[in-house]
């Protein structure tokens, strides 16, 4: 499965105003909800929050990828957000981060999930294709840079 398959334009947050990581993270999840794609709202938020709390996500150069693992869905899915003004991550640079990944997979699916969080820190360290995703001006022009970097 390839990030672009993965993504979904109403998985897509664009141009959005968050005052806290906590604020971002809800509403990431709120959006699986949403969509139908998970089906527990508080419990998959308990679960990357936990995760959160353990270690921060936020890997520095703008970017963070929250994740976990959880009973609340069936298959691995993602919600990708872009914040232009940046969330505290508590990232390793101690720089805000705009490029903003939730990826949540079943528990037993282990295999997806550390496949998607390898393709991800893949693509990401590319500083051009960092670039190419905080120019973006819509979802569908998101899903089509993860395509042309498949």
């Amino acid at each position: 499965m390839t990030l672009a398959e993965l993504l979904d334009e109403s998985l897509i947050l664009l141009n959005e105003k968050y005052g806290s990581k906590e604020e971002l993270l809800e509403a990431m999840v709120d959006k699986l909800v949403q969509t139908g794609k998970v089906n527990n709202k508080r419990e998959l938020l308990k679960v990357i929050v936990e995760r959160e709390k353990a270690a921060s996500t936020g890997f520095g150069r703008g970017v963070a990828i929250p994740h976990g693992t959880s009973k609340v869905g069936d298959r691995v899915v993602t919600v990708f957000a872009r914040v232009d003004r940046g969330v505290d991550f508590g990232a390793l640079d101690g720089k805000p981060v705009h490029l903003v990944f939730l990826l949540v997979t079943p528990e037993k699916d282990t295999r997806s999930y550390l496949t998607v969080l390898a393709q991800l820190s893949r693509v990401l360290r590319k500083e051009s294709f960092r670039k190419r995703l905080l120019h973006c001006q819509t979802a569908a022009e998101i899903i089509q840079t993860f395509r042309e970097e498949n």
